[in-house]
């Protein structure tokens, strides 16, 4: 388990102090060392807190492509990570480590984006590509590593842990509604107890650039939802989505819940429960893809 912390900046230098703190919030995550890196124009900031388990020597992060204009940030852990070190070794790619972390890194070089078909893991991490001038931030098909992002300001913020993006200066405020939703109804893929701070959901991966930021499905090449196409008015924007996504998801769960009930209860409820089939024929039974 590493912490990780990430931002991107449409105008204004990141600044060193909050990312160091921020990255310091995750120390319990990453007790073994904790190292920085921002962009030559100062608009992007790396941050890793890392506990060492796999290459405990050269393993540091953040991890620099060959070029050093690449650089990546992992929490987590791919599987079968030596057989693609050595494909990669054989394809001409020289490694800074033996970390298993840096084969999403060179991956990307060779695959952009598609490299994530061929990651296996549980895994969260975030990959600034200084030619493409693009943040591609990717969390494992089953969620077991975390990463949360905000938007404040003109300024994306990654993190494994939401208190990492209040140190960075994200706001923190309790979202009313989230807190409802989770009292009544458990917690959300997407969304979390705090205004304007939403997880990247299982599966998914989030792609920014200076002009807007995409969420998309690992398993599909279409894109699940633009988030907006510029930064002014995301959070709202976000929000809207969610709410969205929430409002689809239970309106599945009470035809669900109806039909059991017919299944259980017998032919007396079978109208009532067409009735409400009918009523809710144009709902999805799942999010947009």
């Amino acid at each position: 388990m590493c912490g990780i912390v990430a931002m991107f900046s449409r105008s204004s230098p990141v600044s060193p102090t909050l990312l160091e703190r921020a990255t310091r919030q995750l120390h319990h995550r990453g007790p073994d060392g904790q190292r920085h890196w921002i962009s030559s124009d100062g608009l992007v900031g790396l941050g890793h807190a890392r506990l060492s388990i796999i290459d405990l020597t050269t393993g540091d992060q953040p991890i620099a492509s060959e070029d050093g204009h690449k650089h990546i940030i992992v929490n987590g852990e791919f599987y079968d990570y030596e057989a693609t070190q050595r494909k990669l070794e054989h394809t001409g790619h020289h490694l800074r480590t033996r970390s298993d972390s840096e084969i999403a890194l060179h991956l990307y070089e060779d695959l952009g984006v598609q490299c994530l078909h061929r990651l296996r893991g549980e895994f969260a991490f975030v990959l600034w590509d200084e030619n493409h001038r693009t943040l591609f931030a990717a969390r494992d098909r089953f969620g077991i590593k975390p990463l949360f992002y905000a938007i404040h300001g003109e300024t994306l913020y990654l993190a494994s842990e939401v208190k990492a993006l209040f140190e960075a200066g994200v706001p923190a405020r309790w979202d009313a509604e989230s807190v409802a939703q989770a009292t009544e109804f458990g917690s959300h893929q997407v969304r979390t107890l705090f205004d304007g701070i939403f997880q990247v959901p299982p599966g998914h991966y989030l792609i920014a650039t200076d002009r807007h930021i995409q969420l998309n499905s690992i398993g599909t090449s279409t894109i699940r939802q633009e988030i907006a196409p510029h930064y002014t008015g995301l959070a709202q924007s976000m929000r809207r989505n969610s709410v969205t996504f929430c409002k689809k998801r239970f309106a599945f769960a009470c035809v669900l819940m109806f039909r059991s009930v017919a299944i259980s209860a017998g032919d007396s409820t079978l109208a009532p429960c067409w009735a409400l089939r009918q009523d809710t024929a144009q709902i999805p039974f799942a999010p947009s893809r």
